[in-house]
């Protein structure tokens, strides 16, 4: 299970070129396990998106496979951290630019229903 104990090492582990911005991240704010948004928000705007952009296939495979990992085994306090900044952050690049859109192909089956269930949402809705 993928908890605020470990998700740092997860990512780092998986992507090893995250080091920096994990460190950056534990310089600033340390162990905090509330920061656990704002280390997924770091990852996503500063690492995933970039990469998404650039990276291979198997890069972009490997990312999806990431947050898909955080969505499924990660606990209630990572899933709802991953939703909330990864799944945003892919809603917005994906969906909300206009003029360098990322493409989303290759998402997860849960990755795929967290952004259109955050891209279709609307007020009112449960």
């Amino acid at each position: 299970m993928i908890t605020d104990a470990n998700v740092g090492e997860f990512l780092t582990q998986r992507h090893p070129d995250f080091a920096p911005l994990y460190q950056s991240h534990l310089d600033v704010w340390g162990t905090d396990p509330s920061a656990r948004y704002i280390l997924l928000r770091t990852f996503a705007e500063e690492f995933m998106t970039p990469q998404l952009r650039t990276g291979s296939p198997e890069e972009r495979t490997r990312l999806f496979d990431t947050v898909e990992q955080l969505l499924t085994d990660g606990d209630s306090l990572i899933d709802d951290a991953a939703d909330h900044q990864i799944i945003d952050e892919l809603v917005y690049v994906g969906y909300t630019l206009k003029d360098d859109p990322v493409d989303l192909t290759g998402a997860g089956a849960e990755t795929t229903a967290r952004i259109a269930r955050t891209r279709d949402w609307r007020p009112g809705q449960a």
